[in-house]
């Protein structure tokens, strides 16, 4: 599909959840990025990786810190006639303000 990718927001209510009802996370702005695929060589053995997905953004609001803490988590971004949806498959880390973390590939729901 894309190489490279960014999609952002602000204020348009996307949110991390656990289960699709608990919220953990409430962001006011994100930026979803993908990198291509990446290439390694480990013991002289080239190795190509899978596409990396990140988000990060900024929270609209006091976390729940138990909720973002449990597995499995969902990014979920409104769009028109529904929403994008991203697993969180890395931690997710809420430092001061500001949220980052590790994402599977996209869907749509």
């Amino acid at each position: 599909m894309f190489a490279k990718f960014r999609l952002h927001g602000a204020g348009d209510g996307a949110a991390v959840t656990w289960g699709g009802y608990r919220t953990a996370v409430v962001l006011r702005t994100w930026r979803i990025g993908k990198a291509a695929k990446t290439l390694s060589v480990q013991g002289g053995v080239p190795t190509i990786g899978g596409e990396s997905w990140t988000l990060n953004g900024t929270l609209a609001g006091k976390p729940d810190l138990f909720v973002a803490g449990r597995t499995p988590l969902i990014l979920a971004v409104p769009r028109k006639g529904g929403f994008w949806t991203w697993p969180v498959v890395g931690p997710l880390t809420i430092r001061d303000n500001v949220v980052i973390a590790t994402l599977g590939p996209p869907s749509q729901g």
